[in-house]
Parts: structure tokens; sequence; C-alpha cells
């Protein structure tokens, strides 16, 4: 890889529970002995993506982005088209870090920007914004955007269980219907559509999943409610076989219209509502820098 310097940006107002500005300042020193190396705190997320813009325009300079799934989305819709992107998975998820066998020890996360492999992987788009690993339509993206980031900061990923639980109570599913391959048609009434094989945790909604084969996973609830809503997430966990409920397919071009404003989200980034979606996919778009 030819760079010579290394720029890592960090959203400062993400999840400050995994953002230790010593331990990744010391990080920083050690790989500077080897390349000139700078971290970059930035100010919300306007100010990540103008950074973003501004540094990937420099083909000598390898922008690497620090924080969890949410940041790397927001770099992936930032950053020059065609540019690399090195990655230092401190969220609470890491979803996609955990996909290409990111090392767990901040350091090694560093020495990859030195050492590691360019690895190619595809791109899902909906409605032009993309995404690393999936994209959801209906309960999850309400559920993630009601989760309170203080809880989350205090208690990570349990804090989308009470998000759930509090959801449930009162959500009223979309219908959708969902046009793929040329003319086919499938309906239900929670969407998801999977690049990699997990969702967030050790939730696998779609286990077949893989981000290099130029396809997205759909896995579609046919009728939500809350003991269909249970059986989806045990066959996620691995618990029980696939429900009757649900729909499972491949395809690389989607149009989904949902019966009323429905908001979505994009590797757990939330967006909408919108009545429309169109969703396609990029074969291995994106470079990360990986093991």
């Amino acid at each position: 890889m030819n760079y010579e310097r290394i720029v890592v940006l960090i959203n400062s107002l993400a999840n400050s529970s995994h953002l230790d500005k010593e331990t990744l300042g010391k990080a920083c020193e050690h790989i500077c002995k080897f390349k000139p190396c700078k971290l970059i705190y930035t100010e919300g997320i306007e100010d990540f993506i103008s950074k973003a813009k501004e540094y990937s325009s420099d083909s000598k300079t390898l922008i690497a982005v620090a924080g969890g799934d949410g940041t790397l989305n927001l770099a992936l819709n930032g950053i020059k088209s065609g540019s690399s992107l090195g990655l230092i998975p401190i969220g609470t998820a890491n979803v996609v870090a955990k996909e290409l066998g990111f090392p767990k020890r901040l350091i090694d996360m560093f020495k990859l920007l030195l050492t590691g492999a360019l690895q190619k992987i595809d791109l899902g788009i909906c409605n032009g914004k993309k995404f690393a690993f999936v994209a959801g339509i209906g309960f999850d993206a309400v559920v993630a955007n009601s989760v309170c980031k203080k809880l989350k900061s205090f208690l990570g990923q349990v804090a989308y269980a009470f998000a759930v639980i509090k959801t449930l109570l009162t959500y009223k599913a979309p219908k959708l219907t969902i046009e793929y391959d040329n003319g086919k048609t499938v309906e239900g009434e929670f969407a998801i559509f999977a690049n990699m094989r997990r969702y967030g945790g050790e939730l696998y909604f779609a286990p077949e999943a893989r981000y290099d084969d130029g396809k997205l996973n759909l896995v579609l609830l046919k009728k939500f409610s809350f003991l269909s809503f249970v059986k989806l997430i045990k066959y996620a966990y691995g618990k029980s076989e696939l429900s009757k409920n649900i729909i499972k397919l491949v395809g690389s071009e989607f149009k989904v219209t949902a019966s009323e404003p429905t908001l979505y989200e994009l590797d757990g980034e939330v967006f909408g509502p919108e009545t429309t979606f169109y969703i396609n996919v990029e074969k291995l778009s994106q470079g990360i820098i990986t093991t």
C-alpha cells in the first residue's frame, strides 16, 4: 500500500464509554515510529464527513476511523470514491470488525495500519446511501431510533433490549411490498437486507450472507407480532428452525414500497421516514485494511 501518512478520524460525540484518549494516543505514538500518524477528534457528523472528504482526496494519506459501526458508516458515505479505509473498532458491537477478523487489542488494531492487507468488500446501497453489513426497514430502525444514548454508553448492547421491549408495546408494522429479480414480488412487515452474516452481538439472521458475492440476503418477516419477533430472534441465535413466517431470498436489486412513511437503518444509523426504498449492491467496491 503506497501511502506516506495515516490520519485517524474520531467522532468525539460517539459512545464515549469506549473512547480512551490516553490509550489511543499511546498507540498512535507507537505507529509514529514507523510512519507519521495523527489523531483527529471531530465535533459531530458534519465535521467528521467534511474531514473524511478532505483527507481522502490525498492519495498519499490513509484514513482510518476509530469508533463503531455507525462511525464506519459515516466514513463510507463521506470518503472519496475508491479510497481505502483503516478501522480501529472501539464501538459497541463492532460487527464489521468481527466479520473481517480484526484483533482485539488496540495496539494490534493500529499495527494493521502498517502491516495489514487490503480486503475488498461489497457495499449495499439504500436510497443512495452506503452500508457495510445491514439495512433494516421497519421495527429495528424504530428500536435504534429510541435507544437512549446515555443508557447505551452505560449498558452497551443491553440498552437495545430495553428499547426492543418499549417499542414492542406500541409498534404497528407497515406493509412492505418488495420487488426483485425483474418483477417478482413478496410481501411482509419487517425486512432485513444482509451483506454480512452478523447483525449485532451474536445474532445471525442471514448466516449464509457473504460480503464478497455481489448479493444481498433478504430476511422478511411476513407478519409482525410479539410472538413472530421472538421466533425470529430465536432463529437468529440458532435456537430454533426457520419459521414459515420468514421468507429468505438472495438478490442484487430490490425495490421496497411501504404502506406508510417508515424509518430505516443502515449499519445501525437511522434515516427517514420514507415510503420507497431502492436497494442494490456494489460488488467489491470498498477496500478495508485487515489482517
